[in-house]
């Protein structure tokens, strides 16, 4: 039958016939020939089988072909079958603390054959799962697992690319291990087909470990249960790699002095970070020469705070071979929008003063989409059309910068003359960071890119002045009237380079009022994301400002033009944004602003009218 004579209901009624569900029936006569011409390969059982069927269908809409998959679910959607197990459960009275053990055993039953009525129909959907899917056992646990591992433990869990990378420099001869001290159900070293230990607290965790491993064809490898940072022995000091994802975050804070005074970096403590003292671990655990790949905050490599110091004070008594800025969101399947850095250290105590390069980089996709809640992965595509672009064998390649990145630590390693690191033969380019030419111990790479370097640079050439030689910093906060009414602008209501304010008595205002405001003051936005910034423009003195902004008084109305000239500059943002640290909110100090290089060569006629049309605006607005 010749498909382009059918009339447009026959073609709807002809995809109804076979089976092909058509959701959208507003498309256009070509859209459902197409869908109607690779009907052929409605059969097949993986995305791999849609290799060798490419040919036939290589010009069709591929997201004909995405949807068609959907239509014929050729890869099973495990998430959805492990929602209606949870589901299942629920109906059934099971509590949500049980529901991963009870799972565990009818695994096993159902390994064994062994029949249970009363969970027969959960059952029934295990054995529709894919086990050939990489990230089932992550899917099961942050979906059925205990709240108590996930959140008291705060266990966060690596996506596999990640994962990947880390396996490509790990040697797998019989003279190197690897451990993860930390390892919940085994995901960073997932893919190291060498000899592997698990050490993990949570005794389900290990079980779902070795049904990942399993089910993954791994069999090097030892899992132990155990309290890793309390049982640790110096003996165990023999590892090739450490590989970890330790928790952190406000619940996870050790005081127990037995535990701390095993560390350097707890020892005379009355408190420390689990996250801390397992960094520690990672590089105890190590022989000599040994690398250690952890996922860190990014405050613990940017922050001025004494403990986060402390801690890169540690790493650099070793050898920093990567410092390596993750995506935002890089673990929202877990629940946190924690902004991580993976750093790679090499256990080598080190003579003062002995200079080496550190490899620096910023990863913007991991090959997962990760604005989407539940993280699917994310393939390149073909801007202007939207399709995805595939290999020369069909595939679709994952939007994936560790390839890359992989590229560029390989020819590294090798420049380096690094040792114990497995490595590609390519020559790539890459940036790098001398250890001597640290700010302080700061080991956050946007405070050594390229891009904000060359800022810096143009601006010392340009005999730039700091930002503090030509204002004052407001910092004291204003004592509140309760009776008073205030003009309050929060960072909401700054619009660069215009401001609107609410107007609140003073027991209504958030504890964030902090700074009474004057006419000409620049307020700037201390938060990561879009800078935004203002200057003041009436001469009222009931404005008083959030302390998520920087207040910048203007010694006088020449450094006010040259000021306000700057903050609306790029280079002035690339400052903002290098200077920028924390792990949950990146935000900025005034310490770090006042010294911000302002251009003071600047046109002050040209600022000047800018200001005065901003003056005309103002009014219009109030």
């Amino acid at each position: 039958m010749e498909l382009t004579k059918l009339s447009k209901p026959q073609l709807l009624a002809k995809c109804e016939e076979l089976g092909i569900n058509v959701t959208n029936k507003n498309k256009n006569k070509q859209y459902y020939i197409d869908l109607l011409q690779i009907k052929p390969i409605k059969n097949l059982e993986n995305l791999e089988n849609l290799k060798n069927n490419y040919e036939e269908c290589k010009n069709i809409d591929i997201s004909l072909l995405v949807l068609h998959n959907k239509t014929h679910t050729i890869k099973k959607d495990n998430l959805k079958i492990i929602n209606q197990i949870n589901q299942l459960f629920h109906n059934k009275g099971v509590k949500q603390d049980d529901r991963f053990k009870i799972l565990m055993i009818l695994l096993e039953k159902n390994n064994n054959n062994i029949i249970d009525e009363k969970f027969n129909d959960i059952i029934l959907l295990l054995n529709t799962l894919d086990y050939t899917n990489c990230e089932l056992i992550q899917e099961i646990f942050m979906t059925i697992g205990s709240k108590y591992t996930k959140f008291n433990l705060d266990q966060f869990y690596s996506p596999l690319t990640i994962s990947k990378f880390i396996s490509h420099f790990m040697e797998t001869n019989n003279d190197n291990n690897a451990i993860d001290p930390a390892g919940g159900t085994g995901d960073l070293l997932l893919f190291y087909n060498g000899n592997k230990t698990i050490w993990d607290i949570d005794e389900n965790a290990l079980k779902l470990c070795d049904l990942n491993y399993k089910l993954n064809k791994q069999s090097k490898y030892n899992l132990v249960c155990k309290n890793s940072l309390e049982n640790f022995e110096e003996s165990e000091s023999k590892y090739s790699y450490s590989a970890m994802n330790p928790p952190f975050g406000s619940n996870t804070i050790i005081t127990d002095k037995h535990i701390l005074n095993k560390f350097e970096l707890g020892i005379g403590k009355k408190k420390q970070e689990i996250g801390i003292l397992f960094l520690e671990l990672g590089l105890k655990l190590l022989k000599e020469n040994g690398i250690l790949f952890i996922i860190v905050p990014s405050g613990y490599v940017g922050n001025a705070n004494k403990t986060s110091s402390e801690a890169r004070d540690l790493i650099l008594k070793n050898r920093l071979i990567a410092s390596i800025l993750l995506p935002e969101n890089t673990f929202k399947r877990s629940g946190t929008g924690v902004n991580t850095y993976l750093l790679i250290i090499q256990k080598k105590v080190l003579h003062t003063k002995q200079s080496y390069n550190i490899l620096i980089s910023k990863i913007n996709n991991i090959g997962y989409n990760l604005s989407k809640k539940e993280t699917p992965l994310k393939y390149k595509i073909i801007k202007e059309t939207g399709n995805l672009i595939l290999d020369n064998k069909g595939n679709p390649l994952l939007d994936n910068d560790l390839d890359n990145l992989y590229s560029m630590l390989s020819s590294f390693i090798f420049d380096n003359n690094i040792l114990c690191m497995n490595r590609l033969n390519v020559k790539a380019e890459y940036e790098y960071v001398n250890n001597n030419n640290l700010t302080s111990n700061i080991i956050d790479i946007k405070r050594y890119s390229s891009s904000y370097l060359n800022v810096v640079n143009k601006l010392i050439s340009l005999k730039a002045v700091k930002l503090k030689s030509l204002c004052n910093l407001i910092t004291k906060s204003t004592k509140i009237e309760t009776n008073n009414l205030y003009k309050y602008i929060d960072i909401g209501e700054i619009n660069s380079p215009l401001y609107g304010y609410k107007l609140l008595y003073g027991w209504e205002l958030p504890s964030r009022a902090k700074y009474t405001l004057k006419k000409y003051d620049i307020l700037v936005s201390k938060l990561e994301g879009n800078m935004s910034y203002c200057v003041i423009l009436d001469d009222h003195h009931d404005y008083i400002a959030t302390n998520g902004v920087s207040v910048i008084r203007p010694n006088d109305l020449n450094a006010l033009y040259i000021l306000l000239s700057n903050v609306m500059s790029s280079d002035f943002r690339a400052q903002h944004n290098a200077y920028l640290t924390g792990s949950i909110m990146a935000s900025l100090s005034d310490t770090d602003i006042e010294e911000f290089l302002i251009d003071n060569l600047v046109n002050i006629n040209m600022t000047k009218k800018i200001l005065e049309t901003l003056e005309t605006l103002q009014k219009l607005r109030t």
